[in-house]
């Protein structure tokens, strides 16, 4: 099991890789103002909250693995301990577990089979992403030197 979530966890940070290029290569077409770093924040905020629909990232679903109780709320918080990784990565090759999995009372298991979507999940997690990505967007936008490096960037 643990190998298995270690490779669904690798897939999608490919997958994370694959749009942050995407949002690099759009940014070089489009000029329009912070628009990149709009769309860096929500891809980011999405790989936090990827597991919240149905419990499955794209590496879990490929895996058939899955992350219980579908909560988005506990899953999202769950994922925002991978902001310490090399802790993370630690306690989970000792341990076989994360902290986000012990902290938020969390557990990946086999793919029980088809589930279907929660109204009121899908509706909290898109909540969750739309909240997260503009707060992270407008606290960045409001660092000092922030916006005096994003000026610098955009100049005409």
């Amino acid at each position: 099991m643990k190998t298995k979530r270690l490779l669904a966890f690798i897939i999608d940070c490919f997958v994370l890789f694959v749009c942050y290029a995407l949002v690099f290569m759009l940014s070089t077409l489009f000029t329009i103002k912070h628009l990149d770093l709009f769309i860096a924040l929500f891809v980011t905020v999405c790989f936090y909250a990827r597991e919240g629909f149905t419990g499955q990232g794209l590496g879990k679903r490929l895996l058939q693995l899955e992350v219980v109780p579908h909560n988005p709320i506990r899953l999202f918080l769950r994922n925002i301990t991978l902001l310490l990784w090399p802790l993370e990565l630690v306690f989970f090759l000792i341990c076989g577990k994360r902290i986000g999995d012990l902290l938020f009372k969390c557990h990946v298991v086999e793919y029980q089979g088809k589930k279907p979507l929660s109204i009121h999940n899908i509706v909290l997690n898109f909540i969750i992403i739309a909240i997260a990505t503009i707060l992270l967007y407008l606290g960045l936008l409001n660092l000092p030197h922030m916006r005096d490096t994003l000026n610098l960037l955009y100049m005409t």
